[in-house]
């Protein structure tokens, strides 16, 4: 984490809220999927420290402490890292990690985002 916030990452929009987890849950459930075309590897530091790696088009389902987290996201290769700050509470969030162009088509060799919600404004721009 502490490499790629000292790397000038770019920034990382916040998780978007899918909604309640439930009564019975007090932790926040974030379901992460990677669609970048390449081995993703994702970090939250705070409140808890978790690092997952995710392989091509592999997704996995995080549970969390409420709290503030910093986000890094990053994949193997020449696209830029992006960090960003979550404030998760106890419910559910889901991210889709990709890769697109500045244009926006889908093109794994330059920009890396993610659509709704653990949002990668670019990992290469933007998480959404």
């Amino acid at each position: 984490m502490a490499d790629i916030l000292a790397g000038n990452p770019g920034a990382l929009s916040p998780a978007t809220l899918l909604g309640p987890v439930g009564a019975s849950r007090s932790l926040a459930e974030l379901n992460i999927k990677n669609r970048t075309g390449y081995e993703l590897t994702v970090r939250y530091s705070g409140v808890d420290s978790r690092r997952i790696v995710l392989p091509v088009n592999g997704s996995q389902t995080l549970h969390l402490t409420p709290g503030t987290y910093t986000v890094a996201a990053s994949v193997d290769g020449a696209v830029r890292s992006y960090a960003g700050t979550d404030s998760l509470q106890s419910a559910q969030y889901d991210g889709t990690f990709y890769i697109r162009s500045e244009s926006g088509i889908p093109d794994s060799q330059r920009t890396l985002h993610s659509i709704p919600p653990v949002k990668l404004d670019d990992l290469l721009p933007r998480r959404q």
